[in-house]
């Protein structure tokens, strides 16, 4: 009875403040970016944001391949701040750098988060960081009620890094998901030498890969099309780094060495890593279980019946104006992975033993950067090729893929599909200002399935167009309006006129308006108010089929972000969302606990409402806290199997502390 009546005088004052003072969150760069993660969630890109808040990349220290970690930066731009710095000295003050380079404010302003200027070289300290965390949801779920789920409602991470000098630096990481038993479920860590002599790298333990453009080669995040058109493009991959992430699938086990003079550098790896599957009844392979729970027996069955051994290198050169290099792996799986449906299945990998070569380039030629990789493996190719070109306030990108339907590598993470096989297309991107006041996104990304999906059995076609318009009306006032229009081809059921059962093959479209207003009238105040309407149509094709579905869905939401001292923050937002099914969901990116992305599909008819508070302690110490209630309207129960729920209120909380010494 309090929470429906606090959430009832908590949405009318957010209303009347919409009115009153209609901000941008906190996290309005990592919204652009991270918002269309909506097939992996993995918070890899969202911590390394995190960290250059924390530790700035300076500007008269930096090179091109380490100012290419920052997505929005563009890789044209950050070769041209390099070149104009040894050309002519180091930049002063960011308005040295902004004559320099005639660079747009506002693109200034969102540089000086992530990067800084300084004119001498920064003492490396020793530091011990500790990050711990807690979040439970209630109410228990039905797991939890018939003892499917043994383990404690919480969620935990805990989490060390240590860096003894520039020199010598590592960490280690636990993890317990909701409902299971072990509180070292899941447990990574690294030690890392780094600049001694000709070795650029050692590491031992846990690591990852990151090379070219992501085809033989990488790590298990990427970013998926959105509001910046050129960010999800290119790959800027930093070689083999220290693993200390929640994934518990995309990394090795063993030692990395990285070994380089001048131009040119050698990368071995050596891994032999547990993996999660499901097995047939003869040993053999059915699938990867890829989910990282383990908490039923039948989940902590999986878990580790698999090992793979892994070896491989790269060798690269790096000259004035790019970068090339060949990159090659391969391994043996300890069981055969067998194929259960040859029609579904047909080019899915079988057997025990895969490799995969490929040579990736990228190369700087004035105001253009052409960047791509091809790959073969043991039974398919792989191409991507890019191009940037930057006239200043105005980036434009143009990219080809071919992803071969025979294409198979579980290392892979490429631009264009989540999957590096059985596609085909072609984008096109740009993003810029058309006023001094008015900047526009715009992406259009035409594709082919060459090979028929699980649940299409023929080749379908698709495509997807997006545009983005934000007008600044005041300094203080955006309005910020976005359409996206994905058409794509699906297997429905249908009846003919005589009552019959037909599959038909019809052209399902997929419309989504935004409108954002976004309001800062002091730095200790933000503002952001949102409408987004969703439309999911899927015609009739023949005059034989009666066949007619149409959905629609919208979402609102009232956003406040407050400074209310130097020392503490708080942020809350209310939600109010009606949906006619799963299909028509929409996703909300949150903001949440350091570290934490959430990106929740919300459907059907509800309200729900969060409120985030950090606060700075000390110097040394940061403690942040998060409370969220969703109401799902006019149901008795949500959820189903295990992780159903009685009742139609869903609670959330989240605690967690980071120590620094």
């Amino acid at each position: 009875m309090f929470s429906k009546l606090f959430y009832k005088i908590f949405f009318i004052i957010l209303g009347e403040l919409c009115f009153i003072l209609p901000a941008v969150s906190q996290t309005e760069t990592e919204e652009n970016l991270l918002e269309g993660q909506i097939e992996a969630t993995s918070s890899e890109l969202l911590e390394h944001l995190e960290w250059l808040r924390h530790h700035r990349i300076d500007l008269n220290r930096t090179t091109v391949k380490r100012l290419q970690s920052l997505p929005f930066l563009s890789p044209v731009k950050a070769y041209q701040i390099v070149e104009e710095r040894n050309k002519n000295g180091l930049f002063r003050s960011w308005s040295d750098l902004q004559k320099r380079l005639n660079f747009d404010k506002d693109f200034l302003n969102r540089l000086k988060s992530y990067l800084k200027i300084s004119r001498r070289k920064p003492e490396k300290k020793k530091s011990l960081k500790f990050r711990w965390r807690g979040q439970k949801f209630s109410p228990r779920k039905s797991g939890y009620k018939t003892g499917a789920y043994p383990g404690s409602s919480w969620k935990n991470y805990q989490r060390i890094n240590f860096f003894f000098s520039e020199h010598f630096h590592g960490g280690l990481l636990t993890e317990k998901d909701p409902g299971e038993n072990k509180w070292n479920d899941h447990f990574v860590g690294y030690f890392t030498i780094n600049r001694l002599s000709i070795l650029k790298r050692l590491i031992i333990g846990n690591f990852s890969g990151e090379t070219g453009q992501g085809l033989v080669l990488w790590g298990p995040y990427g970013l998926s099309k959105g509001a910046d058109p050129l960010a999800p493009v290119k790959k800027h991959g930093k070689g083999i780094l220290g693993f200390l992430y929640s994934n518990e699938n995309s990394y090795f086990t063993g030692a990395a060495a990285e070994i380089g003079r001048g131009a040119f550098s050698l990368t071995m790896l050596v891994s032999h890593s547990p993996l999660d599957a499901t097995l047939n009844p003869d040993g053999t392979v059915k699938s990867f279980f890829l989910s990282g729970l383990h908490r039923t027996q039948s989940e902590i069955s999986k878990k580790n019946s698999l090992t793979e051994t892994l070896y491989g290198g790269r060798v690269s050169g790096s000259w004035h104006s790019g970068t090339v290099g060949v990159t090659y792996w391969q391994n043996r799986y300890s069981r055969r992975i067998s194929k259960n449906d040859p029609e579904r299945y047909r080019f899915y990998f079988s057997g025990n033993k895969n490799y995969v070569g490929g040579i990736d380039y990228d190369l700087f030629l004035g105001r253009f950067n052409l960047f791509g990789e091809i790959a073969r493996s043991r039974s398919g190719w792989a191409l991507i090729g890019n191009a940037v070109m930057d006239m200043g306030k105005t980036s434009i990108v143009v990219s080809y893929r071919y992803f071969d339907p025979r294409f198979q590598n579980p290392h892979s993470n490429s631009f264009g599909t989540s999957q590096i096989n059985n596609d085909q297309g072609v984008y096109f991107g740009l993003k810029g200002k058309i006023a001094s006041s008015t900047k526009i996104s715009f992406y259009y990304d035409l594709f082919h399935r060459p090979w028929r999906t699980y649940y299409t059995p023929i080749p379908t076609n698709g495509n997807d167009f997006f545009v983005q318009v934000e007008q600044k009306l005041f300094p203080t006032l955006a309005v910020v309006f976005r359409a996206r229009f994905r058409t794509k081809e699906i297997v429905k059921g249908g009846n003919t006129l005589s009552g019959l059962k037909k599959n038909i093959f019809l052209e399902q479209s997929h419309h989504l308006y935004r409108f954002n207003l976004i309001f800062h009238p002091s730095p200790q105040i933000r503002l952001k108010t949102r409408l987004e309407i969703v439309n999911l149509t899927t015609p009739a094709v023949s005059e034989e089929i009666v066949f007619s579905s149409r959905e629609m869905g919208f979402l609102f939401y009232q956003n406040v972000w407050i400074r209310l001292s130097h020392h503490l923050t708080v942020s809350a937002r209310c939600i109010k969302f009606n949906t006619n099914s799963y299909n028509s969901r929409i996703y909300e990116f949150e903001d949440d606990l350091p570290g934490v992305l959430t990106i929740r599909p919300l459907y059907k008819k509800g309200t729900s409402w969060y409120i985030l508070a950090k606060w700075k302690a000390f110097k040394t110490f940061q403690l942040s806290a998060k409370f969220s209630i969703t109401y799902h309207n006019g149901v008795s129960e949500w959820g189903s199997g295990l992780e159903k729920i009685q009742g139609n209120i869903e609670k959330r909380f989240g605690l967690e502390g980071d120590l620094e010494f």
